[in-house]
C-alpha cells in the first residue's frame, strides 16, 4: 500500500515537470524563469506531502503490529497442558475419554463506571415504580368495604368504610353511624318534594333559598349525632374533616 502510493505521486510529480518543460519551450527567457520557479515551489510542496504521506504509513505500520501483538498475547495459553510438558510424560491407567465440545462462555467486559451508573439508575426506577404499584394496591385494598360492611350497610358500605378508616371507628361505632347517615340522606331526598307541598304557591328561587337552608341546618344537627357517639380524639378528626370538607357528615 505504501509503495503504490509513492509510485502514483512520483509520476504525477514527473508529469507535472515535463508538461511545465513543453510549455515553456517558446517562451521567452523571463517568462520560463517564472514558470521554473513556480514548478520548483510544487514541486517542493509535494516532496513534503510525500513525506508526511511516508510518515503517517509508518505510524499506521506500527499501530497495526502492535494491535496483532497483543491479540497474539491474549490468545496465547497461560500454561500448557498438564502431562505434555517434559520429554517424559506422566503415564496414567485411565483410558483417554473422547474429546466433548464445550460451550464457549462469552466473556463479558468489565463494567464500565458510566454503564454502572445507568444500570442503577434503571435499577432504582423499576423500585420506585413496583413501591408504586404496592401502595396502590394496599390503598384501593383498604377502600374497598369489608364483607360484612356490604351485607349490613349496602350502598352505604363504601361511605361507612372510608368514614371509619378516617375516624378509626369501631364496628358497633361504624353501625351508629351508618343510621345515622342513612336517616340524614332520606330527610335530604324527599326535603324538594316536601317543601314544594309546603309551599305550593313559592316561586322556584324561593323554593331553592329554603332547600339550602333546610340542608345547613339538616347538616348541623347530623354532625352533632354523629359526633356524639365519638370519642374526644375522634371528635378532633371529625371537626378537621368537617372544616376541610362543607359535604363531610
Amino acid at each position: 500500500m505504501k509503495s503504490s502510493v509513492i509510485a502514483v505521486i512520483v509520476i504525477a510529480v514527473a508529469a507535472l515537470v515535463l508538461l511545465l518543460f513543453l510549455m515553456s519551450a517558446d517562451r521567452p527567457a523571463v517568462e520560463m524563469r517564472e514558470r521554473d520557479a513556480l514548478a520548483m515551489k510544487r514541486i517542493d510542496a509535494l516532496e513534503r506531502d510525500i513525506s508526511n504521506i511516508q510518515q503517517h504509513l509508518e505510524q499506521l505500520s506500527e499501530e497495526r503490529e502492535i494491535s496483532w501483538e497483543k491479540i497474539a498475547v491474549a490468545k496465547k495459553p497461560s500454561e500448557e497442558p498438564r502431562g505434555t510438558s517434559g520429554d517424559n510424560p506422566e503415564e496414567t491407567d485411565e483410558p483417554e475419554k473422547p474429546f466433548e465440545d464445550k460451550p464457549v462462555t462469552e466473556i463479558k467486559e468489565p463494567e464500565t463506571a458510566s454503564e454502572r451508573f445507568r444500570r442503577l439508575v434503571r435499577e432504582e426506577i423499576v423500585a420506585v415504580e413496583e413501591e408504586k404499584k404496592r401502595k396502590l394496591a394496599e390503598e384501593r385494598k383498604a377502600m374497598q368495604p369489608e364483607e360484612w360492611e356490604k351485607e349490613e350497610f349496602g350502598n352505604l358500605a363504601w361511605s361507612v368504610h372510608r368514614t371509619g378508616n378516617k375516624l378509626d371507628l369501631t364496628r358497633d361505632q361504624k353501625r351508629q353511624y351508618h343510621a345515622i347517615i342513612k336517616e340524614d340522606m332520606d330527610r335530604i331526598r324527599t326535603l324538594w318534594k316536601d317543601l314544594k307541598e309546603q309551599y305550593p304557591d313559592a316561586e322556584t328561587a324561593e323554593l331553592s333559598k329554603m332547600y339550602q337552608e333546610r340542608t345547613k341546618e339538616m347538616t348541623k344537627t347530623t354532625r352533632e349525632l354523629v359526633s356524639a357517639i365519638l370519642s374526644k380524639e375522634q371528635q378532633e378528626k371529625y371537626e378537621k374533616e368537617s372544616k376541610a370538607n362543607q359535604w363531610f357528615k
